[in-house]
Order: structure tokens, then sequence, then C-alpha cells
């Protein structure tokens, strides 16, 4: 993928998303509760100067992923 720098995969469930990051050297998982402040803080806030560079990609499960 050309011209991202980084990727965010996101796997949607009823209570918690897990999370994969990855800038092209390190790779991060997480899992994280469900809930518009989590969001905001693990999803939006960290990528928002640079949104530009990164790609997010999710998996969606049911009905879940429509909140995201």
């Amino acid at each position: 993928m050309k011209g991202f720098k980084s990727v965010v995969g996101i796997d949607v469930a009823k209570d918690t998303l897990a999370i994969s990051i990855f800038d092209g050297t390190t790779h991060q998982i997480k899992e994280l509760d469900y809930t518009k402040r989590i969001i905001r803080k693990e999803l939006i806030t960290p990528f928002k100067k640079v949104k530009e560079s990164v790609v997010f990609v999710m998996e969606s499960t049911g009905v879940y992923h429509t909140r995201l």
C-alpha cells in the first residue's frame, strides 16, 4: 500500500475491539472496550494529525460495526 505509513486493523465484536496497528516496523495488538470514549482516545486522537498516511481496515461481525 503505497503512501501509507500505518495500517490499523479492527475486529469488531459486541463489547470489544481487537486492534492491530502496524507502522512498517512495529506491530502492536490491543483489545479495547467498545465505547465512544475509548474509540476517541485510542483510534481517533492518535491518528488525527497523520490521517492521510493511515489506512483503517475493519472486520465486521453482524451489525456491531455500525457504531464504529
